[in-house]
């Protein structure tokens, strides 16, 4: 992002827009390292999804987490280092459904 001066769009000059990324989780063995930043909620079909944001070496990036990743990522707190890691489906415990699962990985030494 280019910074916005105060003629073009009444932002002072030395300021520029901030955006973040989207990721998804789309495949096995996609991951993303960041440090945790905030979460929040999106409003997705009526209802609320949990949202999550790093800060990665390429800016900051929001991902939608299904409930079992948002179960690990809640044991982090913000501010730590992290590593989210898709290792595929299972079935829940009683065998009718599957869901998408994650590794949490967190960064214990600096």
């Amino acid at each position: 992002m280019s910074p916005s001066s105060k003629k073009d769009s009444g932002i002072p000059a030395g300021f520029e827009e901030v955006e973040a990324s989207f990721f998804k989780f789309d495949k096995v063995g996609d991951s993303i390292q960041g440090v945790l930043e905030s979460r929040d909620f999106a409003l997705i079909d009526g209802r609320d999804v949990p949202r999550f944001t790093l800060v990665t070496d390429g800016g900051m990036v929001q991902f939608l987490a299904p409930k079992l990743l948002e179960q690990r990522v809640d044991l982090v707190q913000d501010g730590e280092e992290i590593i989210i890691h898709y290792i595929g489906n299972v079935k829940t415990k009683d065998g009718k459904q599957t869901m998408r699962d994650f590794k949490v990985y967190r960064k214990t030494v600096s």
